[in-house]
């Protein structure tokens, strides 16, 4: 990353990774196909850092969540990758929570939030908290809680069924006591699908390249081809060199004499990648301008095709 950060969140949308978090509203975007790192709108609030944690997030319809607490207490920011902008949502003041989406597959699209509650800590045992939250309504609910209570688990969904995976457990005193559990956790609902799920995306693009063929060019080569469906990132690599990004049919221009071959690849916003056949073509040396001369008649001192031009050239005659 750019910078060094702890107590961060990582999430996934489409095919890049959105890292937020720590002691900062920086929204850095890390994208695997360019190895390269980007930053996008701020988040509004700035999490505040306490014992390795500051907020959680999970990805609901494409847009993450992020939940954590700032020096004022909650916040429930809503990030557009789409649009580069933020919006709120409904408040829930959980500090250590960990959290996973269910997608709408197997269950209703929910975001569950798992912890051990932190209030009255020193005096009384934390309490075991499993919130969820229904994006359509914007409001929170009560789930059953985890067996062993925790506090910064791991969480993963599989299948829209959660794993709450290590974390802490809090005793009372102020202290914590490393913990190796792994429950999973069936959210009510399972096995009716949101009546809103859409079928993701999985089939790639259909690229065919229509130019160049395999045949012999001369200098400027024309790149043209067609794809099935629409895509966002068009690239090609050229005898297996550095791939280079276009945003349509280009020109190759000042191509090295001799055989080249070449492959086109497009991406969909889904994230899917066709690619098409390697073509195999050939960059041919130009011939030297010919030159030739032609004897003629009485007032024709000469007449000369050079490169398939005729020069006519004519004799002066003395009066």
């Amino acid at each position: 990353m750019p910078t060094i950060k702890e107590g961060i969140t990582a999430s996934v949308v489409g095919s890049k990774i959105y890292v937020i978090g720590s002691d900062s509203s920086v929204n850095y975007v890390y994208d695997p196909a360019t190895n390269m790192w980007d930053t996008k709108a701020s988040m509004p609030v700035t999490p505040h850092l306490s014992s390795g944690w500051s907020c959680t997030s999970a990805v609901v319809d494409d847009k993450i969540h992020v939940i954590g607490l700032d020096i004022n207490g909650a916040f429930h920011e809503i990030y557009d990758p789409e649009t580069d902008s933020w919006s709120s949502g409904a408040l829930e003041g959980t500090a250590y929570a960990s959290a996973g989406a269910t997608t709408g597959v197997n269950a209703p699209k929910r975001i569950y939030l798992f912890s051990a509650e932190y209030a009255n800590w020193e005096l009384n045992p934390p309490s075991i908290i499993n919130l969820i939250y229904d994006p359509t309504s914007d409001s929170w609910d009560v789930g059953t809680s985890m067996p062993t209570g925790r506090a910064n688990a791991g969480v993963a969904v599989v299948n829209d069924e959660l794993y709450v995976i290590g974390g802490a457990t809090l005793e009372i005193g102020m202290s914590t006591l490393a913990s190796a559990a792994n429950e999973q956790y069936t959210p009510g609902g399972y096995g009716t699908p949101d009546s809103s799920y859409v079928p993701p995306d999985t089939t790639a693009p259909e690229v065919t390249v229509l130019s160049p063929a395999n045949r012999t060019y001369s200098i400027n080569v024309p790149l043209t081809f067609t794809v099935s469906k629409q895509v966002s990132w068009l690239r090609y690599s050229l005898d297996e060199g550095n791939v280079t990004e276009v945003s349509g049919n280009v020109t190759l221009a000042g191509l090295d004499y001799g055989i080249h071959k070449l492959t086109v690849y497009v991406t969909d916003a889904a994230g899917n990648t066709g690619v098409s056949a390697t073509v195999f073509f050939t960059v041919a040396e130009p011939e030297p301008f010919p030159t030739t001369t032609i004897a003629t008649a009485s007032g024709i001192s000469a007449v000369v095709v050079v490169g398939g031009v005729l020069a006519i050239y004519l004799k002066k005659r003395k009066r």
